[in-house]
């Protein structure tokens, strides 16, 4: 497990145990894979393009700021992290 967080509701306070960002992303990869959900040959066949569009899509932000932290919501496989962790704190979260 990773970090925690308190999870409030009416009433009612608790702090939850939160699965580091590695561990969920490799569970959920897992979980698509055993429903038949990917097929990992069109996954790889694919990356190269993904990661590509990533680079280009962090070039058009780059004009805008160039350090910092970085957050991408729907990241997906990771690529564009990938791209932006070598001169940004980044952050994503999956669905």
């Amino acid at each position: 497990m990773g970090q925690t967080a308190v999870c409030a509701m009416p009433g009612q306070t608790a702090v939850c145990p939160m699965p580091s960002a590695a561990s969920e992303m490799a569970r959920l990869a897992e979980r698509a894979r055993a429903l038949d959900l990917i097929s990992p040959e069109v996954e790889e066949s694919e990356r190269p393009w993904r990661e590509m569009t990533a680079r280009e899509r962090l070039d058009d932000l780059k004009r805008f700021f160039t350090k910092g932290r970085f957050l991408e919501i729907g990241c997906s496989t990771g690529e564009m992290l990938a791209a932006a962790s070598p001169s940004l704190a980044a952050v994503g979260v999956e669905a």
